[in-house]
């Protein structure tokens, strides 16, 4: 249930069936102000390789591993690191700030300050479209300890991490290479860099996230089909 003051308490209990991942109770965040533009889908097809990467993003616990998950637009990666945030709050008793940006022109943001309750929900305090700056004031003077970053330059991270070598951060988004590089265990998914060298370094450990196989596109359209027929009924 969402308050006038922005305020949502969530349960992360949620239903699976046939590989389809059901997040209606997320409903309330999924479209922002600006039309057109979907923060989040109520369901999600989960394949094999999503899941695999999603385990190793939630225990990945390298301070000093530097990791990267590639693959082209559409495959999955924003959603996987906002399951990630959900699941570092709900069960690793974090508190975690998510960033999320809410215009096309990369001008306006949506801010998540998502924090674990003792009954196994999670509070959602938001605000959409404010200024990246002010996003980031958020930060200071709260205990936060993951940040998941959507498009936004690592560099800014930087200056909110500044003496808090216990923070880590995910930076979703193409435009991250190895000069914007934060310290500490961070996780960076990317569409690819324009220097392939960046995706080289030893200290990286790249995760792809592989393109939907013909197979996995004949069983997704499948049971879009039948939720098609189920609601004609």
């Amino acid at each position: 249930e969402e308050s006038e003051a922005g305020v949502a308490t969530y349960t992360l209990l949620h239903n699976k069936s046939n590989n389809i991942l059901n997040l209606r109770p997320l409903d309330p965040l999924r479209t922002t102000d600006i039309d057109d533009f979907e923060f989040l889908p109520t369901k999600i097809y989960v394949r094999s390789c999503m899941q695999e990467i999603f385990n190793k993003i939630v225990q990945a616990n390298n301070p000093k591993k530097y990791t990267i998950v590639f693959g082209s637009p559409g495959v999955g990666k924003s959603v996987l690191s906002f399951l990630a945030a959900l699941c570092c709050a709900c069960f690793i008793k974090r508190q975690v700030l998510f960033l999320r940006k809410t215009s096309k022109d990369n001008e306006k943001i949506s801010v998540f300050w998502i924090t674990p309750q003792q009954n196994g929900t999670i509070n959602v305090l938001f605000e959409r479209s404010i200024l990246p700056s002010n996003g980031l004031q958020v930060v200071h003077g709260k205990m936060v300890e993951h940040i998941f970053a959507d498009d936004m330059a690592a560099g800014n991270i930087t200056k909110v991490r500044n003496h808090r070598s216990y923070l880590r951060s995910m930076c979703d988004g193409p435009s991250h290479g190895s000069k914007d590089r934060v310290g500490g265990a961070d996780l960076v998914t990317s569409g690819g860099y324009s220097n392939p060298k960046d995706e080289g370094w030893d200290d990286i450990n790249s995760l792809p996230l592989s393109a939907w196989t013909l197979k996995e596109m004949i069983q997704g359209c499948r049971h879009l089909f039948k939720l098609k027929s189920q609601r004609r009924r």
